[in-house]
């Protein structure tokens, strides 16, 4: 589910939980939140890293170690904010 997406928020609204509870509306909220989060910041690691290295090769390499994947990378470009 893309929390991107109003649509698919309003849907999982009362989708029954492990324990056999309804998600809340605040359930679902705090769950965008965390993505947003999370993305914010595996946004700011990247343009950290690509900030520091001295060359593409060693970006690269940071960014493997760090288990960043290429499309991570494109999507943080696609944003167009730096940190």
């Amino acid at each position: 589910m893309s929390f991107d997406d109003s649509t698919a928020i309003a849907e999982a609204i009362g989708t029954p939980c492990i324990d056999g509870t309804a998600l809340s509306a605040s359930d679902v909220q705090r769950a965008a939140d965390k993505v947003a989060i999370e993305r914010e910041t595996l946004r700011r690691a990247i343009y950290a890293v690509a900030g520091h290295a001295s060359d593409a090769d060693e970006c690269r390499s940071l960014f493997d170690m760090i288990g960043v994947d290429r499309a991570s990378v494109r999507a943080a470009r696609r944003t167009g904010l730096r940190p």
